[in-house]
Parts: structure tokens; sequence; C-alpha cells
């Protein structure tokens, strides 16, 4: 596979925001704005969608993943968090290539 230069660090998505577990609150929002959850039972996941901003601007890069829209509602698109991901494993293998050499 081709290694890609991405734009925006794997940092990101590693150190940059934790992944949280919606509470029931939060839940009964995303049902009133989408619809009823197809699986009620189940943990829904997602990142504070301000931790992510205070990453980006703590880095000095902009990311299309998050998003504030009209009523200053900050939204993530987790689709685009895809791409740091691979910078992650990129990043990190690289790591672990250069740590396994000095062992040689």
């Amino acid at each position: 596979m081709r290694a890609y230069d991405l734009t925006v660090s794997g940092s990101l998505v590693v150190s940059g925001s934790d992944k949280v577990d919606y509470p029931e609150e939060i839940r009964n929002d995303f049902e009133k704005e989408y619809g009823e959850l197809k699986h009620p039972d189940a943990v829904v996941d997602g990142m504070i969608a301000q931790e992510v901003k205070e990453t980006i601007d703590s880095m000095g890069v902009s990311f299309s993943g998050w998003h504030e829209n009209d009523n200053t509602k900050q939204e993530l698109q987790y689709a685009t968090f895809v791409m740091p991901l691979i910078k992650a494993v990129q990043e990190l293998s690289a790591k672990v290539e250069e740590l396994e050499s000095k062992l040689k």
C-alpha cells in the first residue's frame, strides 16, 4: 500500500480527543433530531466536538471533520476521521520499525 502524505497529523485522532459513551439525555436529543434509534439498548459512542476543536486549534490545522452549524451547534463528521486514522497508523508503524531496528 502506498504511504500517503496526509496534512492532518494522526495525533489528532490518537491523542486529541477521548471516546465517550453518550448518556441518556444526549441520546434523547439525538432521537428528537434524527428519529428513533434502531437499537435503543446499544451504546452510542462518539467524541466531544469541543475537544476535537480545541485539538485542531492547538495544532494549527484545519480539519473537515469538525463543523459548526448555523445555530452554533458543533458537530463531527466521523467518516472524515478515516484519513487521520490512516496517518496515525503510518506514524506509529514508522516508530515501531525504528524501535525494532534499534533492537537488532
